[in-house]
This record gives structure tokens, C-alpha cells and sequence, in this order.
């Protein structure tokens, strides 16, 4: 499937031009083979009318939160708010956001999303350092124009395929919140390019595996070019395009987001989003959106109780499974590729222990194959919990 990663901004030119990188993804691999930019959004709109299939992982909001949108009046579908907002001017639309918050209190001006919660990204009513309410005008407005589908918000037939995603969850997996990127040329220092090349040789030796699931590689064009843009657009588009192929390899689950995802509001793709959400968008919602997974199941427990796997991901990592040392050991002690039988919640299923990563080393996880994929797909519903697992008498 190709992959399109895309580092939005909403005001397009020479200087600050849309980042975009190509690639694919195949089974749990993501190829990262070019990168380009756009100064125009005659030029963006170009790429999205490209034709299909691709999935394309796009920095910018999809959606506003639901309060923002009952409270104005703007309507009850993402696509009737969302094309009366786009059908604004810039200015009018600056001007609607800004008489919404003039009489509100100071912390009632603006709202985020279920999602913005989850991952920490600002509110898309924020239209100022940064911009994120301008990136919503202008990018939505061109997601309606191309007649995509739009997930989750505005789901079609069509084969290609707009994501909402959000780089710095992958930056934060790999550098915690330390600085890597600079507007200003004048701040684009040597110490910050060191960490955009950590990123990327973490990135390109299967740094991500672990929380994604996923191999990534990369060109050494791309490479060069990531590691030497200061202003970091480059390289946020690579970990956009690799949130797209995340999304993508979890086609058979809604592309990684939960049915209980408010539709009017939109959805970040990426591990990190898939939490526990309110079961009717928009009614009582939770005070605590982010439910913290229950504590590891103490040793002396897990040997009363038998083998226990918390289910935590999209594949079963050791470190998840509790129990008697030696049923764990005819599990870790299966050689890269080999497939084992397994009882899980009461389910008989496939899985295989995963391949080695490039340098060799074995990756501690095993991931469902057959028909066992949807079986465990159904139960990240219950993340946290603990459950059963045996290995299966034929």
C-alpha cells in the first residue's frame, strides 16, 4: 500500500512549504523512499487527487470538539459543520473563533477533543502559536474538495484515504520531550541535528517495533534530508507517514481507532490514542478520559492463579505475561518465526514468536496470525485487563 506522509501549514510558500514524504508499507514494514515539498496549495491539492490507493498520514485536525460545535450551532455531522466553516472566509473564520471566546472565562475559551486529551495536542480552535485552528480551515477544506475518505469522520469508498496524525507522539517515544527542531535559522544548531540523526537511527533499526509493531527503513536520501531540514518538517513527515502505515496494518480494526471514537470530532492515529472512551460520544462523559492500566499482577498471585497475559497491544510482548517460570520459558524459548498454539481468554489461536530485528537480535513478542488477528483485535477493547493463557493441548 503506498504511504503518504504529510507536514501540513497553513499558509504555504518558499520558505515554509509543506513537507511530504512517499512510501509503502507492506505486511508490519514501512518503506520510506522519498521526500518532497509543496509551496502551494494549488500543488497539495495535486497530491491529494492523486490517484488510488494510498493512505495519507496528514498533521493538521480533522475535526473541533463537540462542545465548540453544539454550542454554535454549527451542525450535527462532521460534514455539515465542517463545510459551513470551510465556506467561511480566513477572516471570517478568524472572527467566528474569536467571538465565540470573547465572553467565555479564562480556561472555558477554547476545547479540545477526546483525542487532543489523550495525546496532549492543543485545542483546533486555537488560531495563534500555533496555528492549529488555521491548519484545520485550510486543510479540511481541501479533504472535502478532493471527495476522499475522510476516517473516521467522513468514511466513503473511495481508495484514498486521509488519517489525522500527530508527530510528536512518535518524537516523545523516542526522545522524550527534548528539542529537536527550529522555526528560526538562527536556532538550528549542531546539538539539534544530533538528535534528528538519534531519531532516525532509532527509527531505522527497528527502534519503533516495540510500540508500533512495525519495521521501518528508510532511504538514504530521506535520511540525509531529515536529519539535515533544522526546521524538522521533513522528518515530521516521515513520522507521519509512519502513523499512516501504523493505521494502515491495523486495516482490520477501523485503522487502529476504536468504534467508540466520537465521530464528530475526529481521531489521532497511534498507539498511544487507544484508551477507554465514553461508550455514547456527546452524553455523560468520563471526568478521567484516560483510565490507567491496572498495576502487573504481583509474582505470588500469578503462581496461584496459573499464566496471565495483560493485554496491553496489538501483539503479546513477555514482559506482559505473568505466571509459573516454566510455562514462560516454552514461550520465550521459541526461536524467531516459530508458531505456537496458544489458549487465550479461551480462545484456541495461532501465534508466532516475531522475527528478528536487522542486527539479529530477537524481538520478545509474539503476534497473532490467522484467524487469531481478529480474536485479539476484539479484545483491546479490554486493555488492562488480565487474562488467562495456556499453551493449547492439540
Amino acid at each position: 500500500m503506498r504511504l503518504i506522509g504529510i507536514d501540513f501549514t497553513s499558509s504555504p510558500s518558499s520558505r515554509k512549504a509543506i513537507a511530504i514524504a512517499n512510501g509503502y508499507a507492506d505486511d508490519c514494514r514501512v518503506r520510506v523512499e522519498s521526500v518532497c515539498s509543496v509551496s502551494s496549495f494549488i500543488e497539495f491539492e495535486s497530491v491529494l487527487n492523486e490517484s488510488g490507493p494510498w493512505v495519507a498520514g496528514c498533521d493538521f485536525p480533522f475535526g473541533q470538539s463537540r462542545r465548540f460545535v453544539e454550542q454554535s450551532g454549527l451542525g450535527a455531522t462532521w460534514i455539515k459543520y465542517a463545510r459551513r466553516l470551510t465556506s467561511m472566509t480566513r477572516t471570517e473564520f478568524r472572527d467566528f473563533l474569536k467571538a465565540y471566546r470573547q465572553p467565555r472565562p479564562y480556561g472555558d475559551k477554547e476545547h479540545k477533543r477526546i483525542t487532543d486529551i489523550l495525546t496532549g495536542a492543543a485545542s483546533s480552535q486555537k488560531i495563534e502559536n500555533p496555528p492549529v485552528g488555521l491548519m484545520f480551515y485550510e486543510g479540511v477544506k481541501r479533504l472535502l474538495a478532493a471527495n476522499i475518505s475522510v476516517v473516521p469522520v467522513a468514511v466513503t469508498q473511495s481508495n484514498r484515504i486521509a488519517v489525522e496524525t500527530y508527530p510528536a507522539l512518535i518524537a516523545r517515544t523516542l526522545v522524550g520531550k527534548a528539542k529537536y527542531k527550529a522555526e528560526n535559522s538562527r536556532d538550528q544548531t549542531r546539538h539539534l541535528q544530533l538528535i534528528r540523526q538519534n531519531m532516525l537511527r532509532q527509527i531505522n533499526s527497528d527502534g519503533l517495533r516495540q510500540s508500533y509493531g512495525l519495521g521501518v527503513s528508510m532511504t538514504s536520501s530521506v535520511w540525509e534530508a531529515a536529519e539535515l531540514d533544522g526546521s524538522g518538517d521533513t522528518i515530521d513527515a516521515v513520522m507521519c507517514l509512519i502513523q499512516a502505515g501504523w493505521a494502515y496494518t491495523r486495516s482490520g480494526e477501523s485503522l487502529g481507532i476504536p468504534e467508540t471514537c466520537d465521530k464528530l470530532e475526529g481521531w489521532i492515529v497511534d498507539p498511544c490514542s487507544l484508551r477507554s472512551l465514553p461508550q455514547v460520544p456527546g452524553k455523560k462523559r468520563l471526568k478521567t478520559i484516560v483510565k490507567s492500566a491496572p498495576p502487573p499482577l504481583p509474582a505470588d498471585t500469578a503462581e496461584k492463579v496459573g499464566m496471565k497475559v495483560q493485554i496491553r497491544d496489538h501483539v503479546i510482548w513477555f514482559r506482559h505475561i505473568s505466571g509459573p517460570s516454566d510455562l514462560k520459558s516454552q514461550i520465550s524459548n521459541l526461536k524467531s518465526g516459530a508458531q505456537i498454539k496458544l489458549l487465550v481468554d479461551g480462545y484456541a489461536g495461532n501465534w508466532q514468536r516475531m522475527n528478528a530485528g536487522p542486527s539479529g537480535a530477537p524481538v520478545d513478542g509474539l503476534k497473532p496470525i490467522a484467524d487469531t488477528k481478529k480474536k485479539w483485535a476484539d479484545l483491546q477493547s479490554r486493555r488492562g485487563e488480565w487474562v488467562e493463557i495456556k499453551i493449547a493441548q492439540d
